[in-house]
């Protein structure tokens, strides 16, 4: 769905980077709306309010891709049906729980599937919890859960991959390990997972605060469950909803328990934020108003200082050295003028010296030339790294597509000497062929950046512009 929903955003907002980054506030605004509308179905509305304002400030989101802001959508709608049916106990929120999870799906398989495991062992622990469930139609629910929804994604994937290779299906669905970029064993995961936490709670004060007050709150709530002093209708709102949250939490830190990357974290930060809110919550419950208002004040001031901060650092930034006035990007960055030098002049460089109806390959990872220029790759092939495996036949088919459409021009950036696991050196450890094509038959004519300094993820860029060799 995401090249639908951002191609939605582009004929609304203009194709340009500062198009997209409205449309990716736009999907995080409704977001807090339904994470709002979710917890409103467990705790007060003014609760609500404070844990949403904390997820819009707080949530950390995907820094690198845009593409995961539609999950994160569809993971929250989710929690407030299913939510909305541990309250009101009706069949429907159900069903359209099942949808949201169907669209998931489409934005991101894994996903999908994971949160349909979650729906199903989160009904079956709700009813153990709740043996008073009125809901007749569970083996209809069940039967929608387990067979259709799934034969459903089936359908539509099958539809979509048909007549693609295996190889090529492999790469739109990475999930077999050798697949991944990123490995980790579970004990890294773990380490990197804690480790990550107390750093950001060391340099976010706020994190700190609320962390202690979830936590004497946690401890509140089980001394009074083993002393028996929750009523049977906040002990089941309570085990109910924690647990919940509980199994889509687990289920959904597959990824970044496989992988070790720190931004997939973001996929669980919704019900991490979400079960620390109703604890703290139902702990308030037999505090006086004017303590909980005092409370919810200084939550909300936390939430409001971090934001009042972060928009003073933003707005330093926003100086013309960092404007990228590109048609294509009417956007400020934070990278370094470095960076915004070689990104301006290489994009300058191409869109003067390439035709109307001509294009230009990109190596090894850079698709943002692509979209500046406003031109295609000529071949579907994007990405150049090592670890997906390049076949010699994909190599001579890509040596045809530049004999075939004539192609001139090659932007070759630093990064292919950037020799992480994985990535490798282009013509050292892959692409031997493609790479001693390009050295017989073009030659360098510019360089923008150093092309000498060794290449880090996100700065010191460099790019060559390679031209073919006059006959």
């Amino acid at each position: 769905l995401m090249p639908y929903y951002y191609g939605f955003f582009f004929r609304v907002f203009g194709v340009s980077i500062h198009g997209a980054l409205i449309g990716y506030t736009l999907i995080y605004f409704l977001a807090g709306i339904f994470f709002f509308l979710a917890l409103r179905q467990v705790i007060p509305s003014y609760m609500s309010y404070v844990a949403t304002v904390w997820f819009w400030v707080f949530d950390p989101r995907f820094d690198h891709t845009y593409n995961h802001a539609g999950g994160i959508l569809f993971i929250v709608i989710t929690m407030y049906f299913f939510f909305r049916y541990l309250k009101e106990q009706k069949g429907r929120d159900l069903y359209m729980a099942l949808l949201c999870i169907f669209l998931l799906s489409l934005v991101k398989l894994n996903f999908g599937i994971v949160a349909l495991a979650s729906f199903v062992l989160s009904l079956k622990t709700v009813d153990a919890l709740d043996k008073k469930s009125p809901c007749a139609n569970k083996k209809q629910i069940y039967f929608a859960a387990i067979v259709m929804v799934p034969l459903l994604i089936l359908l539509v994937y099958g539809s979509l991959l048909q007549g693609i290779p295996p190889e090529h299906a492999r790469e739109c669905l990475p999930f077999l390990r050798a697949d991944r970029l990123y490995h980790a064993s579970p004990w890294q995961s773990l380490h990197l997972l804690g480790k990550t936490q107390l750093d950001r709670m060391r340099r976010i004060f706020p994190l700190l605060i609320l962390n202690i007050l979830w936590g004497c709150s946690s401890g509140y709530l089980l001394y009074c469950l083993y002393k028996g002093r929750l009523d049977y209708s906040m002990k089941l709102k309570l085990l109910g909803s924690l647990s919940v949250l509980l199994i889509f939490f687990v289920f959904h830190f597959h990824e970044f328990f496989l992988s070790g990357v720190v931004y997939r974290m973001s996929w669980v930060i919704p019900f991490q934020v979400m079960a620390m809110f109703i604890i703290i919550s139902l702990a308030m419950e037999r505090m006086s108003k004017t303590a909980k208002i005092i409370l919810c004040c200084i939550i909300l001031w936390m939430s409001f200082f971090t934001h009042a901060a972060r928009y003073k650092f933003v707005s330093l930034l926003k100086n013309p050295s960092r404007y990228i006035g590109h048609e294509r990007g009417k956007v400020y960055v934070a990278n370094s003028n470095e960076w915004m030098d070689t990104v301006r002049l290489a994009s300058g460089y191409l869109t003067d010296h390439l035709k109307d109806d001509e294009t230009f390959l990109a190596l090894i990872f850079e698709p943002l030339y692509y979209f500046l220029t406003a031109k295609e790759s000529p071949h579907r092939r994007i990405v150049f790294y090592e670890f997906m495996g390049i076949s010699r036949e994909e190599e001579n088919e890509i040596i045809s597509t530049l004999e075939g459409k004539g192609i001139r021009y090659i932007l070759l950036s630093n990064k292919c000497n950037y020799d992480e696991q994985g990535i490798g050196i282009f013509g050292e450890t892959h692409c031997h062929l493609l790479s001693s094509y390009l050295m017989r038959n073009y030659q360098p004519v510019a360089v923008f950046g150093d092309w000498n300094k060794a290449p880090l993820w996100a700065e010191r860029h460099a790019v060559m512009i390679l031209k073919k060799k006059e006959k």
